[in-house]
């Protein structure tokens, strides 16, 4: 293929791309989502200098340590502010730079233009991307399969050229990939296995040539323990060993279901846990996965590329399956890795049809409805993905779409109240509070919100109530004590006020939503005492949340 060939189908990709996901340009940050953790509230992002520079590199951020992140959010942020249009014009380009080199490394390995073409198509298109594509927080998954597949790419140029240069690009490019998200780790799992389908290399070979691979990757893994370690994210996720092998299970069959069917789609699934092997998810689940294990075993000798993607597909889910407890069961993000693998396998499939098509097959009579089906197919998932795109419009349009499909989540109901709170919309919030508490009556979010409104409303004896309610079930939940500092205010015990909004700027986590309130609830309270060096500095510091 010559270079203007390769120009042009790489510029169709792009305009692809861009098409598919044209309506998530318009779409504001997720604050409710962390959006204003990595990028709103996030001062290390402001300031494009060494000193910042060498900060980012040499700190973690909160339990992560994901510097080409964060670095790509401070280019960002020094030619685009925070204007919204401009990290997500990064997003879908970075999207269509990761299907580029998708249809360079599908066309190097199977040497089928056919093959390539639809693979690329069906992974841009495919809607569980959405999530890992407009959700601004969640870049780093994009930026460390771009370095994951240029690693990969440069290893294939390597077992083919045996050239060292791209065995040590390929090394370094693996580093840049654990450096914007450890879930990379089973990289060199994924070489041994292109060696397995694709190379005749003798067991040693194929062993010493991971061995650096192998390094990286622990090395990356100790980084996580260390960061995770006290988290409390984590901690609220385990579960005994026996039940959380079993949820494993039916994790693995419902990102197949995802993948086929990619219908009924959410930012937060709720009720993924399996204690019964007896239970109906279950035994269908394992009727799944043996079907899969078994399609694996009789397409290992005739159909290797298949058995490639089987492997690549469930390989990729190991890191978030839930067997190590993460933060979260189950999200439609964790398919971005192995949606490659289906879209290849999709690709072969109707690709096989096709040229194996004889009068006397199965394959000849498919073949009239092949193209039609596939083109379908592509229209289906292109419609999803721009419908799905208008639902990470904003936060409120975000968790709208989540209550309605998982109406009995507390945490749904919060941070729909939340939204609403920060639209002006009180009356909707004060309903979407209540519903997550007859859900979860210790939810202590939720009645700080509720304390919000009592005190703007003047009533102060119910604000008080909820708060101390609050702080009871959760002691340490910076909104109680930013509510409770609120309600000092309109008691004129500033002094008192002082000392809540300072416990809760040292109570910051994760998922803080304002920053900029905390502060500037501070300066108020300082201006009020006559303190007016430190008002001035609490502003000064609301001032960069904003």
């Amino acid at each position: 293929m010559g270079k203007r060939a390769q120009i042009l189908i790489y510029f169709v990709i792009i305009i692809i791309t861009f098409f598919t996901y044209f309506n998530s340009l318009q779409n504001e940050f997720i604050n409710y989502w962390d959006d204003n953790t990595y990028i709103t509230g996030n001062d290390l992002i402001k300031t494009l200098n060494f000193s910042n520079l060498k900060l980012i590199f040499s700190s973690f951020f909160f339990t992560e340590y994901y510097p080409i992140n964060l670095l790509s959010y401070a280019i960002d942020y020094h030619f685009w502010g925070l204007n919204p249009l401009g990290y997500h014009i990064t997003n879908v380009f970075l999207h269509s730079l990761n299907a580029i080199l998708i249809f360079k490394i599908i066309t190097t390995m199977v040497n089928r233009f056919s093959v390539a073409s639809i693979a690329t198509i069906i992974f841009i298109t495919l809607p569980v991307n959405v999530e890992t594509v407009v959700w601004v927080s969640e870049r780093k998954n994009m930026l460390s399969f771009l370095f994951f597949l240029v690693s990969f790419y440069l290893y294939i140029k390597y077992q083919k050229n045996e050239n060292r240069y791209y065995y040590l690009g390929s090394i370094i490019t693996y580093i840049f990939a654990i450096l914007s998200k450890s879930s990379v780790v089973m990289f060199p799992f994924i070489l041994f296995l292109y060696d397995f389908c694709f190379t005749k290399n003798r067991l040693q070979v194929k062993i010493i040539n991971k061995i650096p691979f192998f390094i990286i990757s622990i090395i990356a893994s100790i980084i996580v323990i260390l960061g995770s370690e006290g988290s409390p994210a984590f901690e609220a996720y385990q579960v005994n060993l026996y039940p959380r092998l079993l949820t494993t299970l039916r994790i693995f069959a419902a990102y197949v279901e995802k993948v086929f069917i990619p219908i009924n789609l959410n930012n937060f699934y709720v009720n993924y846990v399996s204690s019964s092997i007896l239970g109906l998810e279950i035994i269908i689940s394992i009727l799944v996965l043996s079907i899969i294990t078994f399609c694996a075993y009789k397409c290992y000798k005739q159909e290797i590329v298949i058995f490639f993607c089987i492997m690549w597909f469930f390989i990729n889910l190991i890191p978030v399956s839930n067997i190590i407890p993460i933060p979260h069961w189950i999200a439609d993000r964790y398919l971005y890795f192995p949606s490659l693998a289906f879209s290849l396998l999709v690709a072969t499939l109707f690709d096989k049809i096709l040229k194996d098509a004889t009068p006397s097959t199965i394959s000849y009579k498919l073949k009239k409805i092949t193209s039609p089906l596939l083109i379908i197919i592509l229209i289906f998932y292109s419609s999803l993905t721009i419908l799905r795109n208008s639902v990470w419009k904003d936060s409120v349009t975000l968790w709208e779409n989540c209550v309605s499909k998982s109406p009995n989540s507390a945490l749904a109901h919060t941070y729909l109240g939340g939204s609403y709170m920060k639209k002006g919309c009180k009356d909707k919030a004060v309903i979407e509070f209540k519903k997550a508490l007859q859900l979860n009556p210790r939810r202590a979010n939720a009645l700080a919100n509720l304390a919000y409104i009592d005190i703007d409303n003047g009533l102060l004896d119910e604000a008080f109530k909820k708060i101390r309610l609050a702080l009871f079930y959760e002691e340490d939940n910076y909104e109680a004590h930013n509510a409770l500092g609120v309600y000092y205010m309109s008691k004129a015990k500033y002094n008192r006020a002082i000392v809540e909004f300072q416990r809760a700027l040292e109570l910051r986590p994760e998922s803080i939503i304002d920053f900029h309130l905390i502060y500037n609830n501070l300066g108020l309270a300082y201006q009020k005492e006559g303190q007016t060096q430190h008002a001035a500095l609490a502003f000064s510091h609301a001032s960069t949340f904003r």
